[in-house]
């Protein structure tokens, strides 16, 4: 199955819904936007529960996910479909001359036409 699943600690952030838009920044060698996908489904629960409802769907091994999780109480799970790879590299940069601002660390929501516009760049 190609659906995967982005695990990220705390709760669901209420700005974020089912069919918008993730990006995926690649922090080396690219130091840019490499990707994205569609938000499918998003759930928060304990690292337990969310192991159970998406590992078929995780990138990481039961180990893997056991290590990263450790500590947490809550964790969100954002399942899509796939990722689509860009296959020009939208640099910090770019992305900043054209939303003003843009925050790669911690996350940051831009709209569906921010979103067209930066495709179009």
């Amino acid at each position: 199955n190609q659906d995967r699943v982005f695990i990220k600690g705390g709760q669901k952030p209420h700005s974020v819904a089912s069919n918008q838009i993730i990006v995926f920044y690649v922090t080396s060698p690219s130091m840019g936007i490499k990707g994205y996908a569609k938000i499918m489904d998003i759930s928060s629960g304990s690292p337990d529960e969310i192991w159970a409802k998406h590992s078929r769907q995780s990138a990481f091994s039961k180990e893997e996910y056991m290590t990263y999780v450790q500590g947490k109480t809550i964790v969100t799970a954002y399942l899509f479909d796939h990722i689509k790879e860009i296959s020009q590299t939208l640099d910090l940069d770019r992305v900043r001359s054209i939303l003003g601002t843009f925050n790669h660390q911690a996350g940051q929501k831009i709209t569906i036409s921010e979103w067209e516009r930066l495709m179009k760049s």
